[in-house]
């Protein structure tokens, strides 16, 4: 989430100073007071971020025996079929879907690559970002 590059005539679009397509500090649409780290409030990172999944849901990051707990503890709990993980899942793909739906309107993109721990979580989080981008189109922008 913190690093997605743009892609412009083939050749990555970086920006002036590298960080084209740093999109966790764009405002959320339901950001409300949510605190980021960069000391502003409501970015999309501080909400909908693997990290702040995981300290939505009560799961550590890591421990002293695992780096990856949260990574393994929140796929476990998807797999299971957790309802409060789904949904915290799902509700993150949707913030992060309104963030991608405002860019696919402003820079009419072939292909949108989402990744990232949350990416890898079966379906759901894919499917919600994709459902954010096509509920906010204009019809004839997603065409093909």
């Amino acid at each position: 989430m913190t690093r997605a590059t743009s892609r412009d005539g083939g050749d990555l679009y970086r920006g002036a100073d590298g960080a084209a397509g740093d999109i966790g500090h764009i405002r959320a649409i339901g950001g409300g007071n949510v605190l980021c780290a960069c000391g502003n409030v409501g970015c999309v990172g501080a909400l909908a971020s693997h990290r702040a999944v995981l300290r939505g849901l009560g799961i550590p990051e890591s421990t002293a025996d695992d780096p990856l707990h949260g990574t393994r503890e929140l796929a476990r709990r998807i797999a299971d079929s957790d309802p409060t993980a789904l949904h915290a899942v799902r509700q993150a793909a949707t913030e992060i879907g309104e963030v991608v739906a405002m860019l696919v309107h402003m820079f009419n993109p072939r292909t949108v690559v989402v990744a990232g721990p949350l990416s890898e979580l079966r379906d759901d989080l894919v499917s919600a970002v994709r459902a954010a981008v096509y509920s906010a189109r204009c019809p004839w922008r997603l065409a093909n």
